[in-house]
């Protein structure tokens, strides 16, 4: 059985969720900054890992609730699609940016060391998700509310065949 997300937890908890959960993915890459070599699992990746874990898994469900809230049910699968490739899209395009930022060290890697524009890279990376979150957070507070949808029929045979 199938949950329905957005009559589970509404609207307002759908923002509360994307907030919270969008500030421990920062946090969470922000933990990265703390990387030396030689550090222990449990104090280094084991809290970053649970917070980017949480944000992850509570974040997307309630973007892609509100993303397709108030889409009419035909175009669900549309609106689920965007979302989803803009993802896909925004992932690939960060992956491209930090490896170029990673890339541009002259330096060659040492043994027991870090990789050159490893801390670079992460502090893109957290400023760009903290760019997101506060963006986001903007756009909730100005966010209009959805209308009721009222089913429209395609053309004439669609009602006759509804009809019957």
């Amino acid at each position: 059985m199938l949950i329905d997300l957005s009559r589970a937890v509404g609207d307002y908890l759908h923002d509360i969720f994307i907030g919270t959960f969008d500030w421990a993915i920062a946090i969470g890459y922000a933990l990265f900054l703390r990387v030396s070599p030689g550090m222990a699992y449990a104090n280094f990746l084991l809290p970053t890992m649970l917070l980017l874990g949480l944000g992850f898994a509570l974040c997307f469900p309630s973007i892609n609730s509100q993303a397709t809230a108030g889409v009419a049910d035909h175009e669900q699968g549309l609106a689920s699609g965007l979302v989803n490739t803009s993802l896909q899209i925004g992932g690939a395009v960060m992956l491209a940016v930090i490896s170029a930022v990673i890339g541009a060290g002259d330096t060659v890697a040492k043994p027991d060391a870090l990789l050159p524009g490893m801390t670079t890279a992460i502090q893109v990376i957290v400023g760009l998700t903290v760019v997101g979150v506060l963006s986001t957070l903007a756009v909730v507070g100005f966010r209009r509310p959805v209308p009721e949808l009222v089913p429209v029929a395609l053309d004439r045979e669609l009602e006759d065949c509804v009809a019957c």
